[in-house]
């Protein structure tokens, strides 16, 4: 696939869902005081790549997707770890970022949240094909 060129926004193409199992969810930065099975509960959805152009003129790629808490508890933190790969396999870009916002706002049992994350420098021998997106911290929400 070719690299998209020029200003605007334009998909990459890739898109799809994204659930956590058992052995995806123990990232190393995975808080300790949740139960391990409710990252089974915690989809990533509907992730959609696209490029466009900064304020500055420089080239970004997006990546758009949608948390849901498909458990039965309140989720007060939640970050995912993007890494994006080259033609051998082999990391070329690994960034963690927050998914609720800044200050992190609650994501309730059933309820679906937008977030989009911005990479200003992503190499240029990344393969075009979707980054892994997984869940490396979650933290619930305390009971009052």
């Amino acid at each position: 696939m070719d690299r998209p060129q020029g200003p605007g926004s334009r998909p990459i193409t890739h898109s799809g869902a994204r659930s956590f199992g058992k052995d995806e969810s123990r990232g190393a930065g995975l808080c300790k005081k949740y139960p391990q099975a409710y990252a089974k509960s915690i989809h990533i959805e509907n992730i959609v790549l696209s490029r466009a152009e900064n304020f500055i003129h420089q080239e970004v790629t997006i990546l758009d997707a949608d948390a849901v808490n498909a458990g039965q508890q309140s989720v007060a933190g939640l970050a995912v770890t993007v890494e994006f790969f080259d033609d051998m396999h082999q990391v070329v870009l690994r960034e963690t970022r927050g998914v609720l916002g800044t200050p992190p706002v609650v994501l309730t049992p059933g309820q679906k949240r937008s977030f989009s994350i911005s990479f200003d420098r992503v190499p240029a021998s990344w393969n075009l094909q979707q980054p892994s997106v997984r869940l490396t911290y979650l933290q619930l929400a305390t009971v009052k």
